[in-house]
């Protein structure tokens, strides 16, 4: 809303002015050494996991085809009507949230943050659609479709010839597409996508490295883990005890 925030990402320490939004990724992009000036004023907003889920579940395919794009700079800075529309929709989020005895509270604040989600959503397509040629709108639904596939059903199928078939494409020409548009081919985003699913699954304790490849249907642990070694760089195990010891 006001001022600035940096923080440290990936090696290099970046701050952003206000008003801006910005997306706290997770697990790839781990924030550290966050800090803010004098004159920083702004609102973190956290969500209920499952409740986040349910909320976004029937809007999400309307901007599937923006998120892996945003993800890669996942700060949007905001004009002035657009940053007082974000700030009305926060406050009366915000307003809901603070009366807990209301009848529809949870079915209200839902609905706003849906609203909120989507007046977002909108800031970022508009971002997004200037400069990205005439080209990106003929594949624009198709491979917004395609990461809407691999979020929803990456642990089911592992294949790129699964995802063409469900787009009526050759598993080439959708390979080619993609790595034209996001800088990856259709293989190494659905290993993208599963791999950030290992990484939480790893980290429920209540899960042993067994559960986890049977929940990601890989054909036994030892194919798992020569796939999570490969694409991590360390063993499941490793990755856990890592993870337990930064959190201590």
């Amino acid at each position: 809303m006001e001022g600035e925030i940096s923080f440290s990402i990936r090696g290099e320490r970046v701050a952003v002015l206000a008003p801006a939004y910005i997306d706290f990724i997770l697990v790839s992009n781990r924030w550290s050494d966050i800090k803010t000036n004098a004159a920083f004023k702004g609102r973190l907003i956290l969500s209920d996991k499952i409740f986040f889920k349910k909320t976004i579940d029937n809007i999400r395919f309307n901007f599937s085809e923006v998120i892996y794009w945003c993800a890669q700079k996942p700060f949007v800075s905001f004009g002035d009507e657009e940053s007082k529309r974000m700030i009305l929709l926060t406050d009366l989020l915000i307003d809901i949230i603070n009366k807990p005895d209301h009848h529809f509270c949870e079915e209200i604040q839902k609905d706003f943050l849906q609203t909120l989600l989507l007046d977002l959503w909108n800031i970022v397509f508009k971002l997004y659609k200037t400069g990205s040629g005439s080209e990106r709108y003929v594949w624009a639904d198709m491979l917004g479709r395609f990461l809407h596939l691999v979020r929803t059903h990456c642990r089911e199928h592992h294949e790129v010839k699964w995802y063409a078939e469900q787009l009526c494409v050759s598993p080439d020409v959708l390979s080619t597409r993609l790595r034209k548009f996001y800088g990856k081919n259709a293989s190494q985003l659905i290993e993208e996508e599963l791999l950030l699913d290992a990484k939480g699954c790893l980290l429920d304790p209540e899960k042993s490295v067994q559960d986890v490849a049977e929940l990601l249907n890989f054909s036994d642990q030892s194919a798992f883990c020569k796939f999570f070694r490969r694409c991590c760089g360390v063993s499941p195990g490793a990755y856990r005890k890592n993870e337990c010891i930064e959190k201590e």
